[in-house]
């Protein structure tokens, strides 16, 4: 039976043989690649990492997620120095990144749109946070009348 933990877990095993397979990829060096196909493996290997890092690591932060597979491709980018290419390289790396993350962003403010109309969206984050700090300082109480900590 397909589990969520099943689904985390072959997700986290994606991310490491994705890993494993930009290692050949990133030695390649073919000045006689068609112009765009080296930035498209770059788009689609960030997208991919970003995707199965999404799915394998459910609860961590996606900005978080989005800033470890940065510092990961420009690692990875200095290893396999190529020049100037470099940075050029790893924006690419970051526009697949973004690409891949950047659903979850527009979810959220959707969310927030919607909850919180009338707000700015300064106010509704800073509204949400009392919210939850609320729900943090109740459930303490809650536990501490019933004598549970």
């Amino acid at each position: 039976m397909i589990t969520p933990r099943l689904l985390k877990n072959a997700a986290r095993v994606g991310v490491i043989l994705v890993l494993i397979a930009m290692a050949p990829v990133l030695r390649t060096t073919d000045p006689g690649l068609p112009s765009g196909r080296m930035e498209a493996h770059h788009m689609i290997w960030g997208y991919v990492l970003a995707w199965l890092s999404g799915v394998g690591f459910p609860r961590l932060r996606r900005t978080h997620i989005a800033a470890a597979l940065l510092a990961l491709t420009a690692a990875i980018e200095v290893l396999a120095w190529r020049g100037v290419g470099f940075l050029q390289s790893w924006l690419w790396d970051g526009l697949g990144v973004v690409a891949a993350i950047a659903p979850v962003w527009l979810e959220q403010f959707r969310r927030l749109a919607r909850h919180y109309a009338d707000f700015s969206v300064g106010a509704a984050v800073c509204t949400a946070k009392q919210r939850e700090w609320l729900r943090m300082d109740q459930a303490q109480v809650l536990g501490s009348v019933s004598g549970r900590r």
